[in-house]
């Protein structure tokens, strides 16, 4: 199909960008494309205009820390091969290598996956596991939004129309992991679970934090599967006891053509086991 009409504009700053939207009621922002680009094509979206975030260099660019500072606009691709991301963050190194088109991830941008069909992405799963915060700035200001908060709908917490994602402040974890079952109709993910995990040196879990994504109509955090682990052992039985709290979450598991709601509920608990261990594992001392 032919795409809709609209106007195009690509601002070189933050301010342009605001005058942008507030000329143009209903105007869209672009950053990758991946997900707009479609929608416009197939005639499911027609804003009266779209505004292009590529030239705004206040959105790019990553800072090691800690804590880790990523621009909204730095690509997948950028992130995935940027010094220290392999040691540091491993779970947000799968969740972008889970994207097997090298053309999605040199285009795809932190913001604009975040922002757009969050359910269906893997990030948002891993960045609410890291605890990550996102930076939001409108014409009012900038405000830190934690993930957790953002995904889940608190209220006040979500993008508001005249807001940009600016970047994400989040704290290196090495022992982190990040599992996910592809949909090989789609190429989204079936049911993608982050885990960080923390232990004493006696082997206990003093922290943990797990998210799901993809399986549950908007990015989720296992709180009960999490409560079921810390101040235990780090154990194999241990963490397959936890991963099977899945079965305790208040959350509405998605059923559609690929799969129903059961078997995501299962697949979540099988991908949790699975991040909790390799979490764990790279959590562990080394022998010298």
């Amino acid at each position: 199909m032919i795409p809709v009409q609209f106007e195009y504009a690509r601002p070189e700053s933050l301010k342009g960008v605001f005058e942008e939207l507030a000329g143009a009621p209903g105007a869209a922002l672009l950053a990758g494309g991946q997900a707009l680009v479609p929608a416009l094509t197939l005639g499911l979206s027609a804003p009266p205009k779209l505004v292009d975030l590529r030239r705004v260099s206040e959105l790019r660019g990553i800072a090691s820390g800690p804590p880790w500072r990523i621009g909204a606009m730095t690509t997948l691709d950028e992130i995935a091969t940027a010094a220290g991301v392999r040691q540091q963050l491993p779970a947000v190194l799968e969740a972008i290598e889970a994207i097997t088109d090298p053309a999605v991830r040199n285009r795809s941008t932190l913001g604009g996956n975040l922002a757009t069909r969050p359910a269906m992405t893997d990030l948002p799963a891993v960045v609410m596991a890291l605890e990550a915060t996102l930076r939001l700035v409108g014409p009012d200001g900038p405000r830190n939004v934690a993930t957790a908060a953002f995904f889940e709908g608190a209220d006040g917490a979500g993008l508001r129309r005249d807001e940009v994602i600016a970047g994400v402040d989040l704290i290196g974890a090495p022992a982190s992991a990040y599992e996910r079952i592809r949909n090989s109709a789609s190429g989204y993910a079936l049911c993608g679970v982050a885990a960080v995990v923390e232990t004493s040196s006696a082997g206990k879990v003093t922290r943990c934090r797990v998210a799901v994504t993809a399986a549950v109509p908007r990015p989720s955090r296992l709180r009960t599967v999490e409560a079921a682990l810390e101040g235990q052992s780090a154990t194999p039985e241990r963490v397959a006891a936890a991963a099977q709290q899945v079965v305790r979450e208040r959350l509405d598991f998605v059923s559609d053509f690929a799969a129903s709601g059961e078997y995501r509920a299962q697949l979540t608990a099988v991908l949790a086991e699975r991040a909790l261990l390799r979490a764990i594992e790279r959590g562990a001392p080394r022998a010298r």
